[in-house]
């Protein structure tokens, strides 16, 4: 279990370092040009940095920011969860099952998030000060892109194991996805759903995986 953690904790931050740094430096240049163009900062122009102001009819600063953070953070489970599966998989899975691996894989999702998003608010904080409710916004942003995550590595595996559904595929995650990316208002509505989505998700691929319906091996 300790050298899953630790194998995708380094791997990921040393293989990914300058798209970390890359995303971090996008989101603090950011905030700073906002502070020197409009000269005021609030909590909306904070939710629109996060990626948790969209809106189809907003502005295209809301959607480029939007499509970025959950587009990094689907980034980052992706990998998390592809290590040790394109090499070394026949000596992890020798000493753990296939479900107590996935099980690890996604507290290592879920500790990667937290640390890359944590870094991330501290930035903000630099550049916002004491104007935004972190605490609370926080929370709720890290039980979003987390479901986000989740359900990107569900149609994940779907692509993997039933690679001539695509099409299927690609139509389902077309027709959801204006109920995946959402406000800030919304999810402190529905917060308590989406986490149970999350958990539901996760029990569902679980189950597949322990009863060898679907392959992750590659």
């Amino acid at each position: 279990m300790r050298y899953i953690f630790i194998n995708d904790l380094f791997r990921f931050f040393k293989e990914n370092i300058k798209i970390i740094i890359t995303y971090f430096m996008i989101i603090f240049a950011s905030s700073y040009v906002r502070l020197l163009t409009d000269n005021f900062l609030n909590q909306d122009s904070f939710l629109d940095i996060i990626g948790l102001n969209f809106s189809l009819n907003g502005s295209i600063w809301q959607i480029l920011f939007t499509c970025l953070n959950i587009g990094f953070y689907i980034f980052l489970a992706i990998k998390v969860f592809e290590n040790n599966l394109s090499s070394g998989s026949e000596n992890v899975f020798l000493r753990v099952s296939k479900g107590k691996w996935y099980i690890y894989k996604v507290i290592s999702i879920l500790i990667i998030t937290f640390l890359v998003m944590f870094v991330c608010y501290l930035l903000m904080f630099i550049i916002y000060g004491y104007k935004i409710n972190y605490g609370m916004i926080f929370i709720y942003n890290y039980i979003y892109f987390i479901f986000i995550e989740i359900f990107s590595i569900l149609l994940y595996i779907f692509y993997y194991n039933f690679k001539k559904l695509f099409v299927i595929i690609f139509i389902l995650l077309f027709l959801i996805i204006k109920y995946l990316i959402i406000d800030f208002r919304l999810i402190n509505h529905y917060i308590f759903i989406i986490f149970g989505l999350f958990v539901f998700i996760n029990i569902f691929i679980y189950l597949l995986i322990r009863f060898k319906k679907i392959d992750i091996l590659k």
